[in-house]
């Protein structure tokens, strides 16, 4: 068997950019032969819009695919544990790493940009993306997330075939047909013409993997930056836990990296192959800091996210996606802010609970930012919930309640 460091060349990631997600399309595939493309549109909606599947009236081929998909992979017990006692203890800090630097690495690529700036012409839909994603994330690395039938597993498996959806009114949508001001995803979606000699398969295998490592490698990158000690252990389980989002949401197993190490180094081939600035990219990132700065009161510390980025990524994907330079002022604030977060990090009561101390900038910033994304009201319509911490994660990180008004 090749080393990665030979199977993840150019030819095979080529080759990847081909290739979508087998199972699911072939389930999108039948729903549309059996009742043409509005069948998968109402579909699309119905699991943009709930929490769960909807069972009622649920199409056979959803209904077999749901059955065929819905054993959880084979998981390591203690990377489990380990990988989500972290979170337990470094939530907060997960989170702000997937604002300030998970989601901003996904818009460096750019072909798979693409299918995210279609939905991203939708109104506040920014907002949206980074409510959902923070809620994946809960899922998943909330204690009993990746059990069988938990919260984290079926998340997956609906983002799955949500792509498959995706993938299908892209390429045989009728832009003739869509409207002129689109209000909904599959109104976007089959308005659109997909060049896939030049794009690859939409939502694609070397797509997807990219997308996972921003989760299983960007966010341990970015505690090790911020001061938060993790072993090599807790990296790998980040990794492997990853991993197993990664088996229910269609990933091939040789697109899924064994430990952090390989994932270091896949993550850095597809970004060197595929990464790049483009407008679509500079646009999302900016959509993105705007959504930070609109959680914080008044215009004073509308730096934070933009240090905090700055800070996460290095100065070429920073540049890229258009982040402002530092002025010498906000070097100044980026150094103390950083260190006061480092300093924070090193400071515990033991090994399983939450930091003793938080500066008084950053709890205030994290409890604004928190109180600002639970209490998104959802559009009409809708019954899933956006954004929501569960309590006992709320008071390990000392964040406060949602606003109930």
């Amino acid at each position: 068997m090749p080393t990665p460091a030979v199977k993840w060349q150019d030819p095979f990631l080529a080759d990847m950019r081909k290739i979508g997600d087998p199972l699911a399309d072939a389930t999108i595939d039948r729903v549309f032969e059996a009742g043409e493309i509005q069948r998968v549109n109402d579909l699309l909606m119905s699991l943009v819009r709930n929490n769960q599947m909807p069972t009622e009236g649920l199409d056979p081929h959803v209904q077999a695919y749901l059955t065929a998909t819905e054993e959880t992979p084979v998981t390591d017990p203690e990377m489990v544990r380990e990988a989500q006692q972290f979170f337990v203890d470094h939530g907060d800090l997960v989170l702000f790493s997937l604002v300030c630097a998970s989601l901003p690495e996904c818009y460096t690529m750019k072909k798979g940009i693409n299918v995210l700036w279609m939905t991203q012409k939708l109104n506040d839909h920014a907002l949206r993306r980074l409510l959902e994603t923070a809620q994946m994330v809960l899922r998943i690395l909330t204690p009993g997330g990746l059990e069988k039938k938990g919260a984290g597993i079926a998340a997956a498996s609906k983002v799955r075939l949500m792509h498959a959806a995706i993938r299908r009114l892209i390429l045989h949508g009728k832009p003739s047909s869509s409207p002129s001001d689109p209000k909904t995803f599959s109104e976007v979606l089959i308005g659109e013409q997909w060049n896939t000699d030049a794009l690859g398969y939409p939502i694609n295998q070397t797509d997807l993997a990219y997308t996972l490592l921003t989760f299983s490698h960007v966010i341990p990158r970015s505690m090790v930056r911020l001061g938060v000690e993790m072993t090599t252990f807790q990296k790998d389980a980040f990794v492997h836990c990853w991993n197993v989002v990664g088996q229910v949401m269609g990933i091939l197993p040789e697109m899924l990296p064994a430990d952090y190490a390989e994932a270091e180094l896949l993550y850095t081939q597809i970004k060197e192959r595929e990464g790049g600035a483009s407008v679509e990219g500079q646009a999302m990132t900016a959509a993105l800091m705007k959504c930070m700065k609109d959680a914080l009161p008044g215009h004073l510390v509308d730096f934070l996210p933009v240090l905090l980025m700055r800070e996460l990524m290095d100065p070429a994907t920073c540049s890229w996606l258009g982040i402002p330079a530092p002025t010498a002022l906000s070097e100044w604030a980026q150094k103390i802010l950083t260190d006061e977060i480092r300093g924070i990090a090193l400071v515990k009561r033991d090994a399983h609970e939450h930091l003793m101390v938080t500066p008084m900038l950053w709890d205030w910033a994290a409890g604004k930012i928190v109180n600002f994304l639970t209490n998104y009201r959802q559009p009409p319509g809708w019954n899933r919930d956006i954004f929501t911490i569960p309590d006992e994660l709320a008071t390990s990180w000392n964040l406060p309640k949602a606003d109930p008004t």
